[in-house]
Order: structure tokens, then sequence, then C-alpha cells
């Protein structure tokens, strides 16, 4: 049993996991989900700046409204990277390090959303965000 625990382990650290994602690549899909998520950060960011509290000017020097303002315009970039990356027909290998980036952006994003006061419609863009990296999951599986 021992081995068998200790076998599967070295499969996995070998890297069988990220060649089921290569085996599953669809360089055509993966671009137009990293449009879509390049577009959904685009529309986070904007609703992010409708709201009157973060768009007024003393708003924007409180620690916590800078810190998402700055993670949602790295998440934008990140996204944006992605996409030029995939556009230049760059695969698994070469993009998954901007993929993870851009899961930790989210995460960090959506930490920084915890206020009561989130307004629905940017509470509905990050969540649009949160489904097109889901959808990234299938072909960038998180070990």
């Amino acid at each position: 049993m021992v081995q068998r625990l200790a076998a599967g382990i070295a499969i996995l650290a070998l890297g069988v996991v990220p060649a089921l994602a290569r085996d599953a690549w669809d360089q055509t899909a993966v671009n137009e989900l990293a449009s879509e998520l390049a577009t959904a950060t685009r529309e986070l960011k904007a609703a992010l700046l409708q709201v009157p509290r973060i768009a007024e000017g003393e708003q924007r020097r409180d620690p916590d409204v800078v810190r998402l303002l700055d993670t949602v315009d790295a998440l934008g970039k990140s996204a944006r990277r992605l996409t030029r990356a995939l556009g230049d027909t760059k695969g698994y290998d070469e993009t998954l390090p901007i993929v993870d980036r851009i899961r930790a952006l989210v995460h960090d994003a959506r930490q920084f959303l915890v206020d009561p006061e989130t307004d629905a419609s940017i509470e509905r863009r990050m969540e649009t965000v949160e489904a097109v990296l889901a959808s990234l999951a299938g072909y960038y599986p998180t070990p």
C-alpha cells in the first residue's frame, strides 16, 4: 500500500497532471476564454469606478480601496497578457504562469470585495470573472 502511494506521488511529481491538461488543449477555445476574461475584468474595473465612494478622490486614499483597484488593474493586465500570449500561439507551458497569477489576483480581489456595501453590479461582474476563470480551469487544472 505504501509503495502504491509512493508510486502515485512520483507519477504526479513527474508531471502527469500537466500532461493531462495538454491532452485536452484547444488553442482556439482557450484564446476565446482569455478574451472573455479580459472583457470581464475591464467591466469589473468600470463598475468599480462607477461607485460614488470609489469615484470620489478621497476614497481612493483608503488603503482597502487602493488595494482593490491595484489588484483589479493587475488582473486586467494579466488577462490581456494571457490573450496576447495565446494569440501568439503560446501553449500551456508558456501560459500557465500567467494563469497562476490570474488565479491569485482573482482570489485577492474577492477578499477585498468583502465589504457589505459592495454594489450588486460589482458582485455580478466579479462572479463573471470567477466563472470565466473556472472555465479556464478545464485547460489549466489546479494541482
